[in-house]
C-alpha cells in the first residue's frame, strides 16, 4: 500500500476513534449532571444553579422547576437544593475537563482508547 494512502487512512481512524470518545465522555458527563432530589431526576444546569440562587436572594420560601421528564417538582428547601445543585454540576465539569485534557494529550488510537 503506498505510504500516503496508508498515513491518510491511519489519521482517518484517529479522527474516528477520537470522535467516538469525546461522544463517549459528553455522554457520561450528560450522566453526572443529572441529581436525584426527593425521588426526582432533575438535571443541573448553569441556569438551574442561576435560577435557585435568584429565588434565595429574592427571599423566596419555594418554589417549581421541571424534571427530567417535564413534570414539576417543588423546591421548598432552597439552600440545600442549590447545595446540591452546585456540587453535582461541579463535579460533573471537573470529571469533563479531566477528561477532556485526556483525550486532548492522546496523539495515538492506543492512547485514546485507553485514557481512562
Amino acid at each position: 500500500m503506498d505510504s500516503k494512502l496508508e498515513k491518510a487512512l491511519d489519521f482517518s481512524n484517529f479522527r474516528q476513534t477520537l470522535y467516538n470518545q469525546q461522544q463517549t465522555l459528553f455522554s457520561k458527563v450528560e450522566d453526572l449532571k443529572l441529581l436525584t432530589y426527593r425521588d426526582r431526576l432533575i438535571k443541573t444546569t448553569e441556569q438551574l444553579i442561576a435560577l435557585t440562587k435568584t429565588m434565595i436572594d429574592l427571599e423566596y420560601a419555594e418554589f417549581v422547576v421541571d424534571d427530567v421528564n417535564g413534570n414539576p417538582v417543588k423546591i421548598d428547601d432552597p439552600k440545600d437544593f442549590l447545595e446540591n445543585i452546585v456540587y453535582t454540576y461541579a463535579n460533573a465539569k471537573n470529571e469533563h475537563f479531566q477528561g477532556y485534557e485526556k483525550i486532548r494529550k492522546a496523539r495515538s488510537i492506543k492512547k485514546l482508547v485507553n485514557f481512562e
